[in-house]
C-alpha cells in the first residue's frame, strides 16, 4: 500500500509465525512510540510508591528528603539544589511567575552532574533533556503543562530566536508563549508552549547572553572548593566500588518521583500569603524584580509542603493554598553557598558584613557565627522590645503558631530542628576529634 492508497504491486508484509515483532511494530501496534511506553511504565512503577510518598508529604518534610535523596547520588549543592526544587514547586501555583535556574560556577565542577540529578527526581513526563532549537518545542506534543526543559552547556546567544522563545516563555510563565506560522496549506496555524515551563541552564562563569536574559534567571552557584572536590572524588571512588550507575533508581529516587508527581499532577493552587506586608520588608527597593522572587520563593515552598498547608476548594478545578510562617522564613533565609561566596567581596574595600536574621535552628553559617567568638558585634532584640509589635499580637502569635517557631520567630532562640531526633547537645557531646575512626572496609 502506498501512502496515496493506491496498488502499486507491493503487498502489506504479514508477521510470520513465531517471528518476533521489532520494536517499530509492538510501537505501530499499540500506537504509541517508545517514549510513551516507558512514560507508562514509570507511572505504574510509581504508584507501588505512592504510599510512602503521601506519608512523607502529609507528616514528613518533603524538601528535607528531596534533598536527602539528592545527597545520595550527588555530593553537595544541597543549597543549590534547594532553590531548583523550588522552582519545581512553583509549578504547581497558578499564581506564581515561576523561577527559572541558571547553574553557574568553573568548567569540571559539577554543574551538569548536580542540576542533572535533581532532574532524576522527576518524573520522566514532565522532563526535556537535551538540545532544542528555538521553534522546535511549540511542535513538541508529548510536553505537559508544567514541564522542565533541561539545557546543559547549551549556548544562548544574546539576540538569538533560542534567547527570544525562552523570554517569551518566562514573561508568559502562566499562559504559554505563542507561536503563528503556516502549515503545508499556507492556513494559519497557531500553537503554544506548555504553561508553567521550568527552564535550567548550566554554564561556565562567561556566559555570552545579555543583561536582560540573565536577569530572568535565578542564578546559583555550585560548590568549587577544595573540600568540595575531595568529597565528590571519594563518593564516585566509592560509586565505583558498589558498581553503582551515577544516577540509580534506588528507592528513595522512586519515592521523591511520586512525591513530585502528587505535587505537580493536579490543577494548579492559588497561594495566599497571610499578612506578608506585615511580616515582610525590603531594605533595597530599587531592584523591583526581587519582591516578585521572594515572593515565588515562598509559593513555591508551600507547593512542596501543599499536603500540609490549609487548601480550601473554591470551584470545580481551583484550590486556594495558604502559605505559613515556616515557608515565609525559609524563602529569606540566606544559604551557606551565598554568605561564603560574599565574604571574598571585602577583601579590598575592607568594607562591613550586616547580617539580620531571627534564627534558623542550631545549624547553618548565622548559628556558627553567633554561638563562636569570631569577633562579630552582636545584638539581639526580641519581639518584646520592639515598640512596634503589641502583645495582642504576639499573644496571637503565640497561641496560632508552634513552640519552637515562635521563639524562634519572635524570641531569637536557636531551637531545635522540628524533625530532628536527638538534641544539638546531645550530638555534639558524642563527637570526639581525639579517637581514631573505624576502617570497616579493610584489605583482602
Amino acid at each position: 500500500m502506498t501512502s496515496g492508497g493506491q496498488d502499486n504491486g507491493a503487498q502489506e508484509e504479514k508477521p510470520k509465525k513465531g517471528r518476533k515483532k521489532g520494536r517499530n511494530e509492538d510501537e505501530e501496534a499499540s500506537g504509541k512510540d517508545e517514549y510513551q511506553l516507558e512514560i507508562e511504565a514509570e507511572l505504574k512503577v510509581l504508584e507501588r510508591h505512592r504510599h510512602k510518598a503521601l506519608e512523607i508529604l502529609e507528616h514528613g518534610d518533603p524538601l528535607d528528603f528531596l534533598l536527602d535523596t539528592f545527597n545520595k547520588i550527588h555530593v553537595g549543592d544541597r543549597d543549590t539544589a534547594e532553590v531548583q526544587f523550588i522552582a519545581f514547586g512553583c509549578q504547581a501555583s497558578c499564581n506564581s511567575h515561576g523561577i527559572q535556574a541558571n547553574w553557574t560556577g568553573p568548567s569540571g565542577k559539577g554543574k551538569s552532574a548536580g542540576a542533572e540529578a535533581c532532574y532524576h527526581l522527576l518524573p520522566k513526563m514532565f522532563i526535556l533533556n537535551g538540545s532544542v532549537s528555538a521553534k522546535s518545542l511549540f511542535y513538541h506534543k508529548d510536553l505537559p503543562d508544567g514541564a522542565c526543559i533541561f539545557l546543559d552547556d547549551f549556548r544562548v546567544d544574546e539576540g538569538s530566536d533560542l534567547e527570544a522563545t525562552i523570554k517569551r516563555s518566562t514573561s508568559a510563565f502562566q499562559e504559554g508563549a505563542y507561536h503563528e506560522t503556516l502549515d503545508g496549506n499556507r492556513q494559519l496555524l497557531r500553537m503554544r508552549l506548555p504553561k508553567r515551563l521550568c527552564w535550567t541552564l548550566t554554564y561556565v562563569d562567561v556566559i555570552e547572553s545579555g543583561d536582560q536574559f540573565l536577569n530572568r534567571m535565578f542564578v546559583i552557584k555550585t560548590d568549587s572548593s577544595r573540600e568540595a572536590d575531595e568529597q565528590v572524588c571519594r563518593h564516585i571512588l566509592l560509586r565505583a566500588e558498589r558498581g553503582e550507575s551515577a544516577l540509580p533508581l534506588i528507592e528513595e529516587v522512586l519515592i521523591s518521583k511520586a512525591m513530585m508527581l502528587d505535587i505537580k499532577n493536579k490543577p494548579p493552587y492559588r497561594v495566599v500569603i497571610p499578612k506578608l506586608s506585615e511580616r515582610v520588608s525590603f531594605t533595597d527597593r530599587r531592584n523591583r524584580r526581587n519582591p516578585d522572587l521572594f515572593v515565588d520563593l515562598v509559593i513555591g515552598l508551600a507547593c512542596l509542603r501543599h499536603r500540609q498547608r490549609k487548601r480550601e476548594h473554591v470551584s470545580e478545578g481551583e484550590w486556594t493554598l495558604y502559605a505559613n510562617m515556616e515557608d515565609i522564613r525559609e524563602a529569606a533565609r540566606v544559604g551557606d553557598d551565598l554568605y561564603y561566596s560574599l565574604r571574598p567581596m571585602l577583601a579590598v574595600s575592607r568594607g562591613r558584613l550586616l547580617a539580620l536574621s531571627t534564627p534558623f535552628g542550631k545549624r547553618g553559617w548565622f548559628f556558627n557565627e553567633w554561638s563562636e567568638e569570631t569577633g562579630w558585634q552582636k545584638h539581639a532584640i526580641t519581639a518584646l522590645q520592639c515598640p512596634r509589635i503589641s502583645r495582642e499580637f504576639l499573644e496571637e502569635e503565640r497561641r496560632s503558631m508552634p513552640a519552637a517557631w515562635f521563639n524562634a520567630e519572635y524570641m531569637c532562640e536557636f531551637t531545635e530542628a522540628v524533625d530532628s531526633v536527638f538534641s544539638y547537645e546531645h550530638v555534639m557531646a558524642a563527637v570526639a576529634e581525639d579517637v581514631e575512626p573505624l576502617d570497616f572496609g579493610g584489605e583482602e
